[in-house]
């Protein structure tokens, strides 16, 4: 029963820092990679952008869209295939 519903989600993370802002620590990064996990069921996976970029892309071709891309479809397969096994969405 936990199993069959338990939450999953994926984080990702930033992997390259801002310079020239004032009080960033870490590498320069806005969001520590603690602080932007949650949970046990969070696959976790690195942007290789920093926190302004992490969300543009330069189209299908850029790796970073792929891996994100990837992330979602296989979001998508697997709450397809937990309808098809329970025969109607919960």
């Amino acid at each position: 029963m936990a199993q069959r519903n338990r939450f999953e989600s994926t984080t990702f993370q930033e992997n390259s820092g801002i310079s020239g802002i004032k009080g960033l620590s870490g590498k320069g990064r806005v969001v520590t990679d603690d602080s932007s996990e949650l949970g046990q069921h969070d696959r976790k996976d690195h942007i290789e952008k920093n926190h302004m970029d992490m969300c543009k892309f330069f189209g299908a071709s850029d790796p970073e869209y792929d891996r994100v891309a990837g992330e979602i479809n296989r979001h998508i397969l697997r709450l397809r295939q937990g309808t098809d096994e329970r025969g109607a969405s919960e």
